[in-house]
């Protein structure tokens, strides 16, 4: 649990800058942060947060719960080891943002935490339960982590040195039992530790810093280059070792690209020959560590193909010595080969499965739209029918009752005939309100001045409700805001979202505020209409924007007013978003695309 979000530590100490305009623009948007790392990173957290843990050799139920801790209990792939374990830190990490404590940069979207908790089989009282001793158990995990003194930022920085400490060590007392060695005992070693290298998560870069280091200890020369590229593909891995170290390096280069072409002929017989002219690119990026000699090149060849090969700078003696190693670098360039191409293999299934939750997460979240957009098809149908049905019989009693008030002298029945006629009407009413809400008409879209638009139904609503003008503000960043949509259609559904707001808070403290702002990298203007009022427990909010569901007393409203303005807004190319929390008030969110 307190490693689930290691992923957004690693990438804002890898990536400060990008990150820290990651989580502007999900703070802006009030989006979740998944969704902004994925369109500005292509990385999410949970993803680079599984590298890490698999980098850093963690436990397998850390890795998993770092990695799938977003996915609900009824997402989770059957192929999870601790499932119990991966269930509970998402509800943890849903709990704990309903509590609104810290920042994750998580919307509150999806299933709640009594609906979680359900699903897993505990009982929702539960939570209830342990809400009490929430704060104080929290300060004494703070107390005890020493947080009060150390900022996380140390933690990681003390971590990665540790680390980098104990790998210089281990490489140190590598390399020095490794001179000591013969040169068949050292191919040996080298063997097994690639055989062992095919079972770790080693990267290819890894592979190929311990490739170059191995070669260049068999080979006796100061600088060697180990590259790897898929055959017909253009990216290099690439790194190199000499006196100074390691330095790595991926890049794309089409220049590079056809060199397995070139040496075609050698995919039978690889030997050591002068390395391909496109290859130059890699003295070209490299010279602070290959010297003026020639290049010289091992092919490293696998399943009929060049996967990447041995480069080095190499004099003619140089050339004569190598000639007696061949089939010692055969050898190694054999069980290298192997490494490279199962880490090849193993970093596109990688790709695949992280693709693979990545598609199932929004496949959940698609499969709820087109389930609710299936049951709001239905609803609408049936409204329809029963408006169809119900029009005829009304239209009847309103016509008789007023013919009957006609004819009949006594004015006493003839104002009961009356209240009939009226209720007929009245039901009427209620007939062309579902009808509307079934069938909406077809937008006639036109550049609507949305700053305008706000500014006169806010004057609106001043005149006409019981909060004074101090009590419903309007903030908008820019006077000329424009969007594409239906006039009439966009100023009946800020009509109902204005007048839930006003009936949802209380006088004298009762606030509404309006706010319209545009969102530059995204071409989009987005609305809020904010109150202070009763607020939505987490159950209403989940059915909030259903038809006909309403939580105020009976004969208080038809429950068709938010079902209205989410239809309208979708209609005319909009996005809606509810938030809200029991006394503390509900906000709704809005995009429309700018002109």
């Amino acid at each position: 649990g307190l490693l689930h979000d290691i992923g957004k530590v690693a990438m804002d100490a890898c990536l400060p800058k990008s990150y820290e305009r990651v989580v502007g623009i999900a703070q802006s948007r009030n989006v979740s942060l998944l969704e902004v790392e994925q369109e500005v990173l292509g990385l999410d957290h949970t993803v680079a947060g599984k590298r890490v843990a698999q980098h850093w050799k963690l436990p397998g139920s850390v890795t998993e719960c770092v990695w799938l801790h977003h996915l609900s209990p009824d997402s989770l792939p059957d192929a999870v080891s601790n499932p119990d374990l991966v269930q509970i830190v998402h509800l943890a990490d849903r709990w704990v943002r309903e509590q609104r404590l810290g920042f994750s940069g998580t919307t509150l979207e999806g299933t709640n935490s009594v609906g979680i908790a359900r699903m897993m089989g505990m009982p929702p009282e539960y939570l209830e339960q342990i809400a009490p001793l929430f704060l104080e158990r929290i300060e004494e995990r703070a107390e005890l982590l020493g947080l009060n003194d150390l900022t996380s930022g140390k933690v990681y920085v003390e971590a990665v040195s540790r680390a980098g400490e104990e790998l210089d060590r281990v490489s140190q007392d590598l390399s020095e039992s490794t001179r000591q060695l013969e040169s068949r005992s050292k191919f040996v070693h080298f063997l097994h530790r690639f055989h062992s290298a095919l079972y770790s998560h080693l990267t290819l870069i890894d592979l190929c810093r311990i490739g170059a280091s191995c070669a260049r200890e068999i080979i006796e020369i100061p600088s060697v280059v180990v590259f790897t590229c898929r055959p017909g593909k253009d990216v290099f891995y690439v790194s190199v070792a000499n006196e100074k170290g390691h330095a790595e390096e991926v890049f794309t280069s089409q220049e590079a690209a056809g060199y397995d072409a070139v040496l075609k002929a050698t995919v039978a017989h690889p030997t050591l020959m002068v390395a391909p002219g496109n290859l130059s690119v890699l003295r070209e990026r490299l010279s602070d560590q290959l010297g003026p000699d020639p290049l010289w090149m091992y092919p490293i060849v696998r399943e009929g193909a060049i996967w990447g090969g041995i480069v080095f700078p190499a004099t003619a003696e140089d050339v004569r010595r190598l000639g007696r190693l061949l089939d010692e670098l055969t050898i190694f360039a054999t069980a290298l080969g192997v490494a490279l191409v199962t880490g090849h293999e193993r970093n596109q299934a990688e790709r695949l499965n992280e693709s693979l939750v990545q598609v199932t997460r929004q496949l959940n979240a698609a499969q709820a739209r087109l389930l609710q957009a299936r049951s709001l098809e239905m609803i609408a149908e049936m409204a329809a029918g029963a408006a169809h049905e119900l029009n005829n019989p009304l239209a009847v009693i309103a016509g008789r009752s007023e013919l009957l008030a006609d004819a009949i002298e006594d004015e006493k029945i003839k104002k009961e005939i009356v209240i009939l006629t009226e209720q007929a009407m009245r039901c009427s009413g209620i007939v062309d309100e579902l009808m509307k809400f079934a069938k909406p008409a077809v937008p006639q879209p036109e550049k609507v001045h949305l700053s305008a638009l706000l500014k006169g139904k806010v004057g609106e609503w001043v005149e006409k409700s019981s909060l004074g003008s101090e009590q419903i503000s309007l903030e908008i960043s820019d006077e000329d805001i424009y969007i594409w949509a239906d006039r009439g259609q966009l100023d009946a559904m800020f009509e109902e979202l204005i007048k839930n707001a006003f009936e949802a808070v209380s006088l004298p403290q009762g606030r509404v505020n309006i706010n319209c702002h545009l969102d530059p990298t995204d071409e989009k203007v987005v609305v809020a209409v904010k109150d202070n009022g009763c607020g939505m427990n987490a159950e209403v909010l989940e059915k909030a924007r259903n038809p006909f569901f309403s939580h105020r007393p009976a004969g208080r409203g038809r429950g068709l007013g938010l079902s209205r303005a989410w239809r309208w807004c979708e209609i005319n190319n909009g996005k809606i978003r509810l938030e809200s929390q029991p006394h503390v008030g509900t906000t709704v969110w809005l995009e429309f695309p700018t002109i």
